[in-house]
């Protein structure tokens, strides 16, 4: 039988799940400045996956320049204009 949870029960269990699926901050990092991402840190999937998913934010994004560094990536959403740069 189920059991009901409030959002905040539902939200620890979440975060205390071991295979849990990150939540990645694609609108900080897509924000049209240069991301430093390091894996383990900032996303935690292989290299050639969250580059998979990075090919798949193209779409809601458009263009994303990536650049493969030791550790991780950097990355940028091109062809925005942002006024802090």
């Amino acid at each position: 039988m189920s059991r009901q949870l409030t959002e905040e029960e539902a939200q620890g269990l979440i975060a205390s799940a071991p295979n849990r699926r990150s939540v990645y901050n694609w609108h900080k990092w897509l924000d049209g400045n240069w991301h430093q991402v390091i894996g383990g840190v900032d996303y935690h999937c292989t290299d050639m996956s969250f580059r998979n998913l990075l090919y798949l934010k193209k779409k809601q994004y458009g263009l994303i320049r990536t650049v493969k560094i030791e550790g991780g990536f950097l990355i940028k959403k091109e062809g925005w204009t942002n006024a802090s740069s």
